[in-house]
């Protein structure tokens, strides 16, 4: 007996019940959170003359600067680009500001992580937007413009990885006070 036809062969109403039963059927979450508070922001200029973008910090509600920089809570910082980046530099400057903060072992251990994420990455117009998601027991994910691209797992990626906003020699320190709210 062909299925397919035996479902079209079915009475109005029992393709009504069936459509209720499969709508009442949870579909699984993407994420764990959906509440989010902003934590901070700050609007990023490049020597004192070019605005490149707005960065925004978001948590769940009740979490400290502490729990972000240590990835013991969910968290996302939010990009609006003011100009065109070229991926090359992206990825460029998040090299460079990530040699500034983890150790040579540190680096290693995340190292193929890295360069996953890089080739998620894509150059960026005025106006797009991306974000770095870290939810526990998911990982870090990254999306443009809305859309889920990647999602690399673990904890300890996102304590180190998040060091070129966060961390003790941060692109900005200023940037990192204000998303922080110190």
């Amino acid at each position: 007996m062909n299925t397919t036809s035996s479902l079209f062969n079915r009475k109005p109403w029992q393709l009504l019940v069936l459509a209720l039963v499969v709508s009442a059927i949870p579909l699984p979450a993407t994420t764990q959170t959906t509440d989010w508070e902003p934590m901070g922001d700050y609007r990023y200029v490049y020597r004192m003359f070019f605005k490149l973008y707005d960065a925004t910090l978001y948590t769940t509600p009740g979490s400290s600067a502490d729990q972000v920089i240590n990835a013991d809570t969910n968290f996302k910082l939010h990009f609006e680009y003011s100009r065109s980046i070229e991926k090359s530099i992206i990825l460029q400057s998040a090299e460079t500001i990530l040699q500034k903060n983890l150790t040579n072992a540190e680096l290693d251990s995340i190292r193929s992580k890295v360069a996953r994420l890089n080739e998620a990455y894509t150059s960026v117009d005025k106006g797009d937007r991306s974000a770095l998601r870290y939810e526990s027991g998911i990982g870090t994910t990254l999306s443009i413009n809305g859309q889920d691209v990647l999602t690399i797992e673990g904890q300890e990626f996102a304590r180190l990885y998040f060091k070129i906003w966060l961390g003790e020699n941060p692109i900005s320190f200023t940037m990192k006070s204000n998303l922080l709210g110190l």
